[in-house]
């Protein structure tokens, strides 16, 4: 019949003198320590990096619905217009690029969308407005 060695019969071996282990850094923590001097050479921190991650898992939390009224309301602040421009619906954003409300920086944005129709929305708009395209 066949013996195991002596030590795996006994169980895992136990490590003597083992100190305690430190706690482990988040995976986001060592990700910003390792790009930040990419993001500081850029002009931008790790802060506020991490926040526009937070607004990008905000915008595709957000119902399909209340990005669209929000894309149509009167009252946009600079925060969520952003969230809105980078939305991944087009619809969205084409919903913001016919609002009248929106500042010019914004269709400035939209004119470069990846959807046509949303780019040529922008454009329209910023050419109704009498600004150089």
């Amino acid at each position: 019949m066949y013996r195991p060695p002596e030590d795996m019969r006994s169980g895992p071996k136990k490590q003597k003198n083992s100190r305690p282990s430190a706690p482990r850094p988040s995976l986001m923590s060592v990700v910003a320590a390792l790009l930040s001097p990419f993001f500081r050479k850029a002009g931008n921190s790790v802060e506020k990096m991490a926040g526009r991650g937070q607004d990008i898992a905000q915008t595709w939390l957000t119902p399909l619905p209340e990005r669209l009224s929000a894309a149509r309301s009167e009252n946009l602040d600079p925060r969520l217009l952003d969230r809105l421009v980078h939305d991944p619906e087009a619809v969205v954003r084409l919903e913001l690029a016919w609002n009248e409300n929106v500042p010019e920086d914004v269709l400035y944005k939209l004119r470069h969308d990846a959807d046509a129709t949303v780019s040529g929305v922008a454009r329209r708009r910023l050419i109704d407005k009498n600004v150089m395209v």
